[in-house]
């Protein structure tokens, strides 16, 4: 009879088992802002069996200890942790967690270019003022001369046609020229041509020529110096001009080397909805200084710009087709 009732007991203790154990489970699911499943999001409470984390689709499943409130706390890296108070009564629960942005210290992205009194390296800056004061008709090596180490010349004799530059007697295959921060040097033997860069000097903001051996970022060819040229920003106003020029080299009573040069150039200023559109066409010709070193060329540049509140996009294109003489080859 004993057997009898202890036999009984524990068949109501196993079937009061399922019971209890529904009680205590708890289910949910766990989501973004925009109702998007978050995965692996740890769940855990000091009233729960276990720490679990939610499955591909955000859901999960926690047994707890006890039938009374529990605070359950869920966490996942890049939201902002959450802790939620469940009702004894309870057995589901939707989740949604909002994500969280880290500050961070600010960061500072700077070009290859000296600054006064920081940058342990010689250096020379041409402005905007300065080109406009010294270019009338030539390449970059000429506009260039008059900086301290740096020897310009030509094959022609006189400003247009091959041209090259020296910095402290080394040729341009060991000087770098950037053009808003992109090699003009060319990919293969590192040598260095002006001649299809015409009236380049236009479109160019500042230019800072640095003399020797200085900024790891022009890499190891820049044993004499680095040349970093700025085309100019965008434009703010609306401009239309037209130039020409004629000129040339007196000998003596007579004129050599004759030159012409006309140009046209525009720009839309900033529109209504952000871009700016600037062109410049120019044909230069020069006879060049000496005999039979005569340069017949045409330059065109366009500037496409988008103006945002937070960056600045621009598309430049220029290309220079020429004609010249065999002067480079004697």
């Amino acid at each position: 009879m004993i057997y009898a009732r202890m036999f009984l007991a524990l068949v109501m203790v196993a079937s009061a088992c399922p019971d209890l154990y529904a009680a205590n489970l708890l289910v949910g699911r766990v989501v973004d802002d925009h109702q998007q499943p978050i995965s692996h999001v740890t769940v855990q409470s000091s009233r729960v069996e276990r720490t679990v984390q939610t499955d591909e689709t955000g859901a999960f499943r926690v047994i707890r200890t006890a039938v009374e409130p529990v605070a359950i706390t869920f966490s996942h890296a890049g939201y902002i942790p959450r802790t939620i108070r469940v009702d004894a009564a309870a057995d589901t629960i939707a989740v949604v967690l909002t994500e969280q942005i880290y500050p961070m210290e600010g960061i500072t992205v700077t070009a290859g270019r000296a600054v006064e009194k920081q940058t342990p390296v010689p250096f020379a800056t041409i402005d905007r003022a300065e080109i406009q004061r010294q270019y009338d008709f030539g390449e970059i090596p000429a506009l260039l001369e008059t900086t301290p180490n740096l020897y310009a010349y030509s094959d022609a004799g006189g400003g247009a046609g091959y041209s090259y530059l020296k910095i402290r007697g080394f040729d341009g295959r060991r000087v770098p020229v950037y053009i808003n921060g992109i090699p003009l040097n060319d990919p293969e033997d590192h040598a260095l041509y002006f001649v299809d860069l015409p009236d380049f000097a236009e479109t160019v903001d500042n230019i800072q020529v640095q003399r020797g051996v200085g900024n790891s970022l022009y890499g190891d060819a820049a044993f004499g110096g680095a040349v970093n040229m700025l085309t100019s920003p965008l434009a703010q106003t609306r401009r239309f001009s037209a130039e020409f020029g004629y000129g040339g080299f007196l000998q003596g009573d007579s004129t050599v080397g004759l030159m012409r040069k006309t140009s046209v150039g525009f720009a839309t200023g900033l529109l209504d909805n952000g871009w700016s559109l600037s062109g410049r066409w120019v044909d230069q010709y020069s006879g060049g200084y000496r005999e039979e070193s005569w340069y017949d060329g045409t330059a065109y540049y366009l500037s496409v710009g988008r103006m945002d509140p937070k960056m600045i996009t621009a598309f430049n294109a220029y290309t220079g087709p020429m004609r010249t003489h065999a002067a480079w080859d004697g």
